[in-house]
């Protein structure tokens, strides 16, 4: 029969909890395994306390970076940003338009964007495209970039 240790985990263990959680485990499991690969540590009444004041600091940052996603979302949802590029006689331009592209056109109207959030098929010709911003967890936005001939 194992002796059972309540430990406080550090990080996500799939099937046993989340990080900041308190669980109750065996003792070998939580000494050899969960300590040394720095998932947990073992509990204390000082350790709960640390680990609670940082879990709502985590908690306050999430609910703050949401708010800025959401309010992102709002001035992006039907924008229409202008590019205009160096285009061929057949139409097609000479090279794409990259996210970074979008998202300095998008500084200039004063909304910042990240490049790595814009998701859309490669741009090889003049015309409207539509661009999906994924800003956070369930959080999109969807706007228009029109390619014009410079």
């Amino acid at each position: 029969m194992s002796k059972q240790i309540k430990v406080i985990l550090t990080k996500d263990v799939p099937s046993l909890g989340s990080a900041g959680q308190s669980v109750e485990v065996a003792a070998g499991y939580a000494r050899n395994f969960l300590v040394r690969q720095g998932m947990a540590q073992l509990w204390t009444a000082k350790a709960a306390q640390k680990e609670e004041a940082a879990f709502a600091k985590r908690d306050a940052e999430k609910l703050e970076s949401r708010q800025k996603a959401a309010a992102l979302k709002d001035m992006l949802d039907g924008v229409t940003v202008i590019i205009p590029a160096k285009v061929s006689e057949s139409g097609k331009l000479f090279g794409g338009i990259s996210p970074e592209a979008i998202a300095e056109k998008l500084s200039e109207k004063e909304i910042t964007v990240d490049p790595k959030t814009l998701h859309f098929e490669a741009i090889k010709q003049t015309g409207r495209y539509k661009v999906e911003a994924r800003l956070y967890p369930q959080i999109t936005s969807e706007f228009t970039v029109a390619v014009t001939e410079e």
